[in-house]
């Protein structure tokens, strides 16, 4: 394993990995923050409220304010195939709620944009129903 972290390999799979992260932050602000029609009722929405919070690493989060909230919208990307963690309060501070979301080398750029795409559909949906999500 030691030799791993110190060969040409790992070094691939790094730079992948970092560019796989940058390609997600990208797709999310091209798709969830971008969104400015709420799909169920035609209305104008903000998306704003689900930040991506800034972080270069495998490991992203994006802010679902709400303890039930964050774990609805969690449990129906985890039902959409995506394996994705609800991070709440008392955890993280009461507002602050998010989704933990790590990506790996294994991933492709295809499983990436699924996801977004996935995550761009239920936050609008939790942003247009009555009980939010």
């Amino acid at each position: 394993a030691y030799e791993y972290f110190g060969s040409a390999i790992a070094d691939g799979d790094r730079a992948y990995l970092f560019d796989l992260v940058r390609f997600f932050r990208r797709r999310y602000r091209q798709i969830v923050l971008s969104a400015d029609q709420n799909t169920c009722t035609g209305q104008s929405m903000s998306m704003s409220a689900y930040t991506l919070l800034p972080s270069p690493s495998p490991i992203q989060a994006i802010v679902v304010p709400g303890n039930a909230k964050c774990k609805r919208v969690a449990d129906k990307i985890n039902f959409a195939g995506f394996d994705v963690y609800p991070i709440r309060a008392p955890t993280v501070p009461s507002g602050s709620e998010r989704i933990r979301i790590i990506l790996h080398v294994h991933n492709t750029r295809n499983d990436v944009e699924q996801l977004v795409k996935h995550i761009g559909i239920i936050l609008a949906n939790a942003t247009c129903t009555v009980d939010g999500a």
